[in-house]
């Protein structure tokens, strides 16, 4: 029997229910090198006092968003206007090493989700409810919280692919994720021998890209200290590669969808693309009769929702919960 399929898209409020920091407070976060980034710490002090992040120190504005616009910006005019630079000279270095760290600051968090009632609650009703339902994500989070879940289920995380199969569960990371790793080679390895698997690949560019299962304390040595493949916070994101794959697959989740919920996602200008297939979406559900909810806390979020999501949709102006779930749920089973 087919089951009814049931997306959620989730943002920062969703992973805020199980203990991960806004993106506001990830500012003062980021400015102490985690425990999980790899080889960085001698680099990230030393960008505290470099242009862009210093100015913003100076001037206390806390805004990692903005900071990662004009960090990159930076770097594209530095290296276009100046051929002969190395890395750190241009700052990309020190801007590589800052999206290392806060992506080792979101596996600490990772850490300690399971000790949240939301975690054990949602895990518990997903469980439950996968015998009726065909549960797929669309995530604009870096962090490995589903992939947790999922893997405590029983279930297998896939990021690509659309074949229904009872032991695997669908996560589409559009933003990336802290456990992708990028390398010019296919033969990538640890000392110890141990072969990450290549999730994407693109042999004309000589690009592959892992999944290394966030060990930053063993990455493989002759990835040498590399950020993880991710779409930073910036204003001007661009989906190429691995990230139009994705998409692609997203945007196929959506339009088969009879359920699809949209958690703790605030809908930010910067992310042009994603509010515009949403805005489409949300229209779309008029004609197909699909159900479109949007749950968010905050009401400056919901109230930019209203403006941006203009067909279609029930607002639930709360904390995320599995009793909201369900109530929506529940109307198929009438």
């Amino acid at each position: 029997m087919d089951k009814t399929i049931c997306v959620f898209i989730v943002g920062n409020g969703f992973s805020q229910g199980f203990g991960f920091p806004s993106l506001k407070k990830l500012w003062d976060i980021c400015l102490q090198v985690s425990s999980k980034a790899f080889d960085i710490k001698g680099h990230f002090e030393q960008s505290l006092d470099k242009y862009p992040l210093s100015y913003f120190r100076k001037n206390n504005i806390k805004d990692i968003e903005l900071l990662l616009s004009v960090w990159s910006a930076y770097i594209a005019n530095y290296e276009n206007t100046i051929p002969d630079f190395n890395n750190h000279v241009s700052g990309r270095g020190y801007y590589e090493d800052y999206l290392e760290n806060l992506c080792g600051h979101l596996l600490e968090y990772g850490d300690g989700v399971p000790k949240y009632a939301n975690y054990s609650n949602f895990k518990n009703w997903l469980k439950k409810e996968m015998d009726n339902f065909d549960f797929r994500f669309i995530t604009l989070n870096y962090d490995l919280v589903l992939e947790k879940i999922v893997s405590e289920i029983g279930k297998k995380a896939a990021y690509f692919g659309d074949n229904e199969a009872e032991d695997v569960v669908f996560i589409r990371k559009l933003h990336g994720s802290v456990n992708w790793l990028r390398a010019d080679t296919p033969n990538l390895q640890r000392q110890d021998g141990w072969k990450p698997p290549i999730i994407w690949s693109n042999q004309k560019e000589n690009e592959y890209i892992y999944n290394f299962d966030a060990d930053y304390s063993s990455v493989p040595f002759i990835a040498f200290s590399a950020p993880p493949v991710i779409i930073p916070p910036i204003v001007n994101k661009e989906y190429t590669g691995i990230f139009n794959e994705i998409l692609q697959f997203a945007l196929a989740d959506l339009k088969k969808a009879k359920f699809v919920f949209v958690v703790g996602y605030s809908l930010p200008e910067s992310d042009l693309l994603i509010r515009k297939f949403l805005q489409d979406y949300s229209r779309h559900s008029l004609s197909t009769g699909s159900r479109f909810v949007y749950i968010n806390s905050t009401p400056e979020h919901c109230k930019e929702a209203l403006k941006v999501l203009t067909g279609r949709v029930e607002f639930r102006d709360r904390e995320w919960s599995v009793e909201i779930f369900n109530e929506i749920l529940d109307s198929s089973r009438l």
